[in-house]
């Protein structure tokens, strides 16, 4: 995670909808923030802290779905296939669906 303390400050240019100005204001004028860069910043390390969050739950629930076949290797139930099989075998459906056309 970057920490302001100890980098640079990069000017940067923003255009912000009406109600993102807003919503800043709303955080300046609640005594918190005395800049409009310190609500940017805030933002964005909680963005990132956000994200960081939403990976490690994604390769925690990745694991958990590994576990069952995991313990069949160890147990020795499994098959070897040729790269070649595996080429043929029918994918999965995926674990998202994709968005309905409308």
């Amino acid at each position: 995670m970057v920490r302001p303390e100890t980098h640079k400050y990069v000017p940067l240019n923003l255009s912000l909808t009406p109600e993102f100005a807003a919503f800043i204001q709303e955080k300046m004028d609640s005594g918190f923030y005395t800049s409009q860069a310190e609500v940017v910043r805030d933002a964005l390390r909680k963005m990132e802290l956000c994200d960081r969050l939403i990976y490690d739950l994604q390769i925690s629930i990745l694991k958990d779905m590994l576990k069952p076949s995991l313990k069949d290797a160890a147990l020795g139930k499994y098959q070897d296939y040729s790269l070649e099989e595996l080429i043929k075998l029918k994918p999965r459906a995926p674990l998202k669906s994709k968005p309905k056309k409308k």
